[in-house]
């Protein structure tokens, strides 16, 4: 009797044990599954763009193939009952009105204006108008300025001339005694601050354009449009900070430093940007994060 019970109770655990054996392969198997899964849905959120789909025929599909049919079944489906819109023709786009205009007047020779049947001259009784964009590259040019002296040729003590400056056009440079007039400045401007360019590439713009400006050149004009625009600059500051909210944010930059030869210090970029009863954008520059220098911490 109690050989028999021993015998029921081992194949009991036999067969529990096959059943947990296979209880974990199956786990084993369906936690492998999910890690593919996991690996498959990583690659296509965090991968590169050109690893997030790769064919390789030499490897199973990890879905099974038989789901994917019918869902591309359905699909194909989908799609033939859908109907085709048709694709719009891209139209030009329109020319601004604000743009000048240079009109080209295009009429028949004298001798084709003759009626082929009367011979009498036939008038215009309509035109077709059409619109070519053109750019005209930058050039420069010069403004020769004659002031001229007058002198009494009688007594030879009176002598009168327009100053240096005062010209009946106007100024023609903001900056007096400048060599280059508003619109190189305007231009240099432009290059360093709209379009982001350093002064290397501002300078063989210029040379295309017939004229060399060396960098160091450039470097002092920049200097002297900057000492003119502190006015303006103090204005909008005095503003800004006097309103209920002012947004700052800042950037490190790269700065030499002629005290450590070789080596590179961390200098910042400030913005500061006014509520709606101001909306201005001010930067500045600071050789620190401190609080010395910084708009932030100067005025308040």
């Amino acid at each position: 009797m109690a050989a028999s019970e021993n015998n029921d109770d081992l194949q009991s655990a036999l067969r529990l044990n096959a059943e947990l054996i296979e209880t974990v392969e199956r786990l084993q198997k369906a936690n492998e599954q999910l890690r593919e899964e996991l690996n498959l849905y990583r690659s296509k959120l965090f991968g590169r763009s050109s690893e997030r789909h790769v064919e390789d025929d030499s490897q199973l599909h990890l879905f099974d193939l038989g789901v994917q049919q019918a869902e591309n079944d359905d699909v194909e489906d989908d799609e033939a009952i859908r109907p085709r819109r048709r694709r719009r023709k891209k139209k030009s786009e329109k020319l601004p009105d604000h743009l000048k205009r240079k009109v080209i007047e295009a009429d028949v020779p004298a001798e084709q204006r003759s009626c082929l049947c009367c011979g009498e001259e036939m008038p215009i009784v309509g035109t077709d108008i059409s619109n070519r964009l053109d750019f005209i590259p930058a050039e420069f040019f010069v403004w020769e300025i004659h002031r001229h002296k007058r002198a009494c040729c009688k007594c030879k003590e009176s002598i009168a001339q327009v100053p240096a400056g005062e010209e009946p056009c106007g100024l023609t440079t903001p900056i007096p005694g400048s060599d280059y007039g508003f619109g190189v400045y305007t231009q240099l401007i432009v290059n360093k601050f709209a379009d982001h360019l350093p002064l290397y590439r501002g300078e063989d713009i210029f040379a295309r354009a017939g004229m060399l400006i060396p960098r160091n050149t450039q470097f002092g004009m920049l200097a002297n449009i900057a000492a003119l625009a502190d006015v303006l600059v103090e204005l909008m500051k005095s503003r800004i900070v006097s309103g209920d909210v002012l947004g700052v944010d800042d950037t490190s930059v790269r700065l030499q430093d002629i005290s450590l030869p070789g080596k590179m210090r961390t200098a910042r970029f400030w913005l500061y940007r006014g509520g709606e009863d101001h909306p201005y954008n001010v930067f500045d520059f600071t050789e620190s994060r401190g609080r010395d220098g910084s708009l932030l911490y100067t005025n308040f």
